[in-house]
Order: structure tokens, then sequence, then C-alpha cells
């Protein structure tokens, strides 16, 4: 995986500049330590790679680290969190519709006797935290 960002990178960067990325191949597993270090999915860094792209500040690998705060920090990548996040609240209360307003045993609160916790309330809360897990 890290390879192929690597090699998009590397596509990129000949796109952008017009000219070859120079790399030495001994010294290639440190590039791929770097890209590794960023804790990016592939989707992820090629969002990234095309942000740099297209503002023009795709140069060196050695640069991405502190790139990568510019970007997390870019109006685009803020309102593209912004409606991942409100996908995935509606998709959590859509869960939690199926799953606490079946329950007669709670009166679909979640609660029982208002402190404790209903088995419908604990079975959503596994899945929503999987759910966070998953898109983060």
């Amino acid at each position: 995986m890290y390879k192929k960002m690597f090699q998009y990178f590397v596509e990129r960067y000949q796109a952008s500049a017009g000219k070859e990325y120079h790399y030495m191949k001994s010294h290639c597993g440190i590039d791929l330590m770097k890209i590794k270090r960023l804790k990016l999915r592939y989707n992820d860094f090629v969002d990234f790679i095309d942000y740099l792209y297209i503002k023009r500040k795709l140069s060196s690998i050695n640069f991405l680290a502190a790139q990568l705060n510019d970007y997390h920090a870019s109006a685009e990548y803020q309102s593209q969190q912004v409606i991942r996040d409100t996908i995935l609240h509606q998709d959590i209360m859509a869960v939690r519709m199926k799953i606490i307003n079946k329950c007669k045993l709670c009166k679909r609160t979640g609660y029982i006797n208002k402190v404790n916790h209903c088995k419908c309330l604990k079975k959503f809360l596994k899945i929503r935290d999987k759910m966070r897990k998953k898109c983060n």
C-alpha cells in the first residue's frame, strides 16, 4: 500500500513539476517510512496529494509532514469533515432508532430506572463505537 502511495506521489510530482522526482532506490525504504508516519489511509493520502497538486505546493516527500498540518487547517478539508460527520451522525441515529425504538423493556428510552443501561442501549453503544472507529 505504501508503495502505491509513493508511486502516486511520484506521478503527481512529475505532472506538476514537468520533471522526474529524483530519489535513490537504496533509500526508498526511508521514503516509505516518511509516508507511513503520516498515518493516512490511501484515499486520504490521495486527497492530500491532490490538494498539494492543486495549490502547486507539491515539492518533496520531506515536507509532507509539515504540509499535512496546513491541509488539516484548510477550508477544503474542514468542509469535507463537516460533511462526513453529518453523514455519520445520520447513520448512527438511524441505527439508534432501529435498536432502541423496538425495545419494550425500557420503553424506548435506553435506561432502566433512569440510571441503569438497558441491553438495547449497550448494544447500540457498541455498534456506534464500531461505526466511529471505521470512519476515523
